[in-house]
């Protein structure tokens, strides 16, 4: 099992404009037992989704501009058989995904929790 970050884009300069800083959060948070996620940032290189297995989780970081190229990833990511994460700030600009199609075996979408659960959460 393989896990992926993606920051998607459909064009891709070869550097960074903007540093997407979750692909290293996640990266750094993800277990040392699940092996060291790959950091894929598509405005740096196009991503080939045919290196995706079933059982490979994926992880889709969505804003306005790229919400598009991040579901094209999902469907790809999805049709190989692996589990696909959306997540990010303007995830309801992916109006064209159907989230009840996203049943928890062949998907999530992580929408954060309200201030209030934010609030309560301890702190060590």
């Amino acid at each position: 099992m393989t896990i992926y970050l993606v920051n998607p884009s459909h064009v891709s300069f070869g550097i960074g404009v903007i540093t997407p800083r979750w692909l290293y959060v996640l990266a750094n948070a993800t277990p040392v037992m699940y092996g060291a996620p790959r950091l894929v940032d598509e405005t740096l290189e196009p991503f080939d989704t045919s290196v995706i297995n079933a059982g490979d989780i994926v992880g889709i970081g969505i804003h306005t501009g790229n919400a598009l190229r991040g579901y094209e990833i999902g469907l790809a990511a999805r049709a190989a058989g692996a589990y696909v994460v959306f997540g990010g700030r303007d995830i309801a600009a992916m109006g064209s995904l159907d989230l009840n199609q996203l049943d928890g075996a062949n998907g999530f979408v992580l929408l954060g929790a309200p201030p209030a659960a934010k609030a309560s959460v301890p702190t060590p």
